[in-house]
């Protein structure tokens, strides 16, 4: 089975859709909220397409952070008397 190419709307619609997630969430939720449920077009599929890859991108990058964020935390094991600074010594 071949996979479709997509048309010109739905393009457009995806990549404003992405960019408004990113740019304008507020706004994005608004024009997504005005939609009428029966209205289905290339276009509007397409902008609730880009606003699901912006965040489930920013979902992944989130998720790495903190794991990034769970590697680096100092968790020393001395007590801390243990510690000696340079002006210590």
């Amino acid at each position: 089975m071949e996979e479709e190419e997509p048309t010109k709307g739905y393009i457009r619609g995806f990549n404003k859709g992405y960019l408004l997630a990113k740019l304008e969430p507020e706004l994005m939720d608004l024009i997504l909220a005005s939609q009428p449920e029966d209205i289905k077009n290339d276009f509007v599929t397409a902008l609730v397409q880009g606003k699901k890859q912006y965040d489930l991108e920013q979902a992944v990058i989130q998720a790495e952070l903190n794991e990034w964020e769970d590697k680096l935390r100092i968790n020393p094991k001395k007590d801390d008397k243990e510690l000696r600074t340079d002006h210590d010594r």
